[in-house]
């Protein structure tokens, strides 16, 4: 072997040998302990609505913890993190260091010196396991298992269930009410305050199924944010459907807070929430319509829109007037706010929160002018 030989096949074993020990970072969801505390972390998060890329919790607290990698690449195969404060200060407090190999590593805090070793294991499915069981918890295990950790931690040991038998019994029934011959309660999380109706009658058990587990949202979504405030109450109730009807204000950081309607509609039968196209066709529905693409629904729910707004033109007098409906505000009505009532289908527009008050307004259309749009045979 010639000597320029001898050299290019050294060099290509060493990029060789240096590539296979250089592991891969971490990424996903890993259990352990800092010193005796039990701990959540995450690498990597793909999640878009993740609040960092890589943090951690301990379970006893659940405040999720920032953690920041170094710009250089790391060492080998060693994964080195950095733990920040929150802001505004963000300074930095520990030092995490992790191999990839064998998963061992440590945790070094910056201020005293302390060490204390780290030995992480892969999360496993047989950890995601809660007595509190719906399609939103289900869907969320899925999307986020970290979340889902977290949340359910907060939910079994923040008063949201009492010991029963099948787990599911919120901790707070409030007084009874009643919408026409049917009965409700409202059940409560006790921890942020927020409720919702609970319908008497075996018929419908699937109908309060999904509204524990919209609560189950509401309150996962309350619990990240610094305000959450929610009142909702039932508006229609038929052997058909339930609609609920409400409001919601938050604050989740920002220049500004939030409010809107809250509404929900749901199909006795089968305890599906509904979307506006379920019920009433204004305009033809497109077979490929995927209303998790902009580009796909944009273009359907402009012309829809424009079909509301003449309705609402025609059936009410005052619409054109309204100061809040005016050119640049005209598609305000492309994705209302909807819920049935018994006069009617009720609208409430969707504005920028600077008008967030022309959102309180309600648009009730008799259902004998939407009839021919009737979609659903059991549509009111």
């Amino acid at each position: 072997m010639t000597s320029k030989a001898w050299i290019g096949f050294a060099l290509v074993t060493l990029s060789c040998s240096l590539a296979s020990s250089l592991a891969a970072p971490l990424e996903g969801v890993y259990l352990g302990k800092i010193g005796s505390l039990e701990v959540v972390f995450q690498f990597g998060s793909k999640n878009e609505n993740a609040q960092f890329k890589n943090s951690y919790y301990y379970r006893k607290f659940s405040r999720e913890i920032e953690l920041e990698r170094p710009t250089a690449s790391d060492s080998l195969n060693e994964n080195i993190f950095t733990e920040v404060s929150p802001y505004p200060e963000h300074v930095n407090i520990a030092t995490l260091t992790i191999h990839s190999d064998t998963l061992k590593g440590s945790y070094k805090n910056i201020k005293t010196g302390k060490i204390l070793l780290l030995e992480p294991t892969v999360l496993k499915s047989s950890d995601l396991k809660s007595p509190i069981v719906g399609a939103f918890m289900d869907k969320l295990k899925k999307e986020s298992p970290f979340d889902y950790l977290k949340f359910n931690q907060l939910l079994v040991t923040g008063l949201w269930i009492q010991a029963t038998t099948d787990g599911q019994k919120p901790s707070l029934i409030q007084k009874t009410s009643s919408l026409g011959k049917y009965k409700y309660s409202y059940i409560s999380d006790t921890r942020t305050q927020l409720s919702y109706p609970q319908l008497e009658g075996k018929i419908f058990e699937k109908v309060n199924a999904s509204l524990r587990d919209a609560l189950l949202e509401d309150v996962k979504n309350a619990l990240d944010c610094s305000e959450w405030n929610l009142n909702s109450k039932p508006i229609f109730i038929s052997e058909n459907w339930v609609s609920i009807n409400g409001y919601e204000d938050n604050y989740c950081g920002g220049a500004h807070p939030n409010a809107y309607p809250t509404n929900l509609t749901v199909q006795v039968k089968s305890g599906k929430v509904l979307m506006l196209e379920d019920l009433y066709h204004f305009i033809p529905v497109p077979k490929n319509l995927d209303w998790n693409n902009y580009d796909s629904y944009s273009a359907y729910t402009q012309a829809r829109g424009k079909i509301i707004v003449k309705l609402l033109e025609q059936n009410f007098s005052k619409f054109k007037e309204w100061e809040c409906f005016n050119e640049s505000m005209s598609n305000s009505f492309d994705i209302p706010y909807w819920s049935l009532s018994p006069q009617g289908l009720v609208l409430q527009g969707d504005f920028p929160h600077v008008v967030g008050m022309c959102m309180e307004e309600k648009w009730v259309l008799p259902y004998a002018t939407i009839a021919k749009y009737r979609f659903a045979k059991e549509a009111p």
